[in-house]
């Protein structure tokens, strides 16, 4: 039996799933980052004010010096951590847009046709399935997973076809995908 899907895109949830799948639970970059530079700020803090009494008693000429530099770049680190977190943020994020794609799957193997490429996979290419509520996600031994979200099958029995196909050829995942 051979399996069509309709042709279909990566939506946001599918690239979501993606990056769980490929990173775990998803800790913000820019929250992390922020983290660590508070605890350093306050860490810097104690500090200034303990080194800071004993250079107001050995160098009074310093005082103001000792409260004006240090603000002024704990500021600025502040503002460079956020700024470089953020867009670390941002390119993690992004899983690049795909072309709308026909998938095709045959007793021997999966056809994905796109407006610029036909890939032939036989099964062997494939080394786990993550059978996900919304979707069947096939991995190669590189990482790459080829996304079938279930609005790309004509209907549940077209779905559970699919599925039984790829289950007889490529092993689950150790543990499920989680939605």
């Amino acid at each position: 039996m051979t399996v069509v899907c309709r042709p279909y895109r990566l939506e946001d949830a599918e690239r979501e799933l993606l990056f769980r799948l490929k990173h775990g639970r998803r800790l913000s970059i820019t929250r992390f980052v922020l983290g660590v530079m508070f605890g350093a700020l306050a860490v810097a803090g104690i500090l200034h004010v303990a080194v800071g009494g004993v250079l107001a008693e050995i160098a009074p000429e310093w005082a103001a010096a000792r409260t004006t530099v240090p603000i002024l770049a704990l500021i600025a680190t502040l503002v460079a951590g956020v700024f470089f977190a953020r867009r670390m943020d941002a390119a993690m994020a992004v899983v690049p847009a795909m072309p709308e794609q026909t998938v095709t799957i045959a007793p021997d193997g999966i056809r994905v046709e796109t407006p610029v490429s036909v890939t032939d996979w036989r099964w062997t290419a494939w080394t786990r399935v993550h059978d996900a509520p919304e979707a069947l996600l096939l991995e190669e031994p590189s990482g790459a997973m080829l996304v079938l979200p279930d609005r790309a099958f004509a209907d549940a029995a077209t779905r559970a076809a699919a599925r039984a196909m790829v289950a007889t050829h490529v092993p689950p995942a150790e543990a499920p995908a989680q939605a």
